[in-house]
């Protein structure tokens, strides 16, 4: 078994995409619209399907990760990055919403952000 991708569901695809290019460097890859659209990854794909075709999806119904903006999701992305002042002040300045500055922990530098969608997004530089 390989892990294939991670689906974030947003009201906007377009904006998410812009806001993950202008905050974390990552380059849009797909577009369709605005219900489907992938950012360049590496080997493990991030994309981001509106809530429509999410609705769509699961008859049932789901709920919104931005359902209550004041408290992120329990979800959690990683990027490894390799400069944290540089990575944290680009995201802060895309409009990430700081949930934990950049602190020291056994294992690497970790900081905690809060994206657009909802979704919590760490930044980490591992220990040397």
């Amino acid at each position: 078994m390989k892990f294939g991708w991670t689906i974030i569901y947003v009201r906007d695809v377009q904006q998410s995409l812009n806001f993950f290019e202008k905050a974390f460097g990552l380059k849009i890859k797909t577009f369709q619209e605005n219900f489907y659209g992938e950012l360049d990854t590496g080997e493990t794909t991030l994309a981001f399907v509106s809530h429509e075709m999410a609705e769509a999806s699961y008859p049932g119904g789901y709920i919104p990760a931005d359902q209550n903006p004041d408290k992120p999701v329990g979800v959690k992305i990683s990027f490894v990055v390799e400069n944290m002042d540089q990575a944290y002040s680009q995201a802060i300045s895309a409009g990430a919403i700081p949930i934990q500055m950049p602190i020291q922990k056994p294992w690497g530098l970790v900081a905690y952000l809060h994206c657009l969608s909802g979704v919590i997004v760490e930044l980490f530089v591992p220990a040397s």
